[in-house]
């Protein structure tokens, strides 16, 4: 095995590890939050934490089977065999990275709508706080024929 090969697969194995330490992280970090059990944002928490953790994982067994691919007997099915599943599991990675960028994009909008649906509310108090205050809508022009 060249030094090259070997290189990168280590690589590959401790891009895996910074990886899963820095998950573990910030799931205590989600866990020790105010949450709802049950609740969306403890959902998506542990999906993410989950998606996250398997393809972390995957990038380090994909690191590994480059060195075992390389002490493999020279049986050519064998050898076919095996690429083919690292290449799936490189593919299943992949597949994993779409949809943590899918259900993310998906979980900031929804709060972004939530977001957009509160402050129309509190808009919408202020106006009727405004209206209340002195039985009719303050204008802006209110301002400058009473400072007149």
């Amino acid at each position: 095995m060249d030094i090259g090969t070997l290189s990168f697969a280590l690589f590959l194995v401790a891009i895996s590890a910074g990886l899963v330490i820095a998950h573990l992280h910030s799931w205590r970090g989600e866990r020790a939050k105010d949450q709802t059990p049950g609740g969306h944002e403890a959902v998506y928490a542990w999906r993410k934490f989950r998606r996250r953790m398997q393809a972390s994982l995957m990038i380090g067994l994909t690191g590994v089977a480059i060195v075992v691919g390389n002490w493999l007997p020279a049986d050519p099915l064998l050898y076919g065999i095996y690429w083919a599943a690292v290449i799936l599991a490189v593919f299943w990675i992949v597949l994993l990275a779409l949809a943590d960028l899918i259900h993310t994009r998906r979980h900031f909008q929804r709060l972004r709508d939530q977001q957009l649906v509160e402050q129309a509310q509190l808009g919408q108090q202020l106006r009727q706080h405004q209206f209340e205050g002195n039985g009719r809508a303050r204008t802006p022009s209110d301002k400058t024929t009473t400072a007149n």
